[in-house]
């Protein structure tokens, strides 16, 4: 996974809040060196392992909340902060698509 570019750091050594029921953090930029991120230049993609869904079924669930994207779907969990409004659209519709093929690939469990 680190050669695609995410890290993933287990739920203790994070900087992100840790929430409950959270195994593991995944991120497409380095936790522990935020500030060397410029948000115009890359979206933030922070994503959670959690022990148990959040929500029944395999469906795609999407919240848009104050400048961000989250996805859920079986216990996996996402959050999108895009880069800039131009190219939102388009980031948005990449990490939809990733969870849809997680989505599919789960079948009708």
């Amino acid at each position: 996974m680190r050669r695609a570019g995410v890290e993933v750091v287990p739920r203790d050594r994070t900087p992100i809040c840790s929430a409950v029921g959270v195994a593991w953090f995944l991120s497409n930029v380095p936790l522990d060196d935020l500030a060397s991120v410029d948000p115009d230049e890359e979206a933030l993609v922070f994503c959670a392992l959690r022990t148990e869904p959040l929500y029944p079924g395999n469906d795609v669930r999407r919240t848009d909340v104050e400048g961000r994207s989250s996805f859920f779907v079986a216990n996996v969990e996402c959050t999108l902060y895009p880069s800039r409004p131009d190219r939102a659209a388009e980031e948005i519709s990449r990490v939809e698509a990733a969870m849809a093929e997680i989505s599919g690939s789960l079948g009708s469990r």
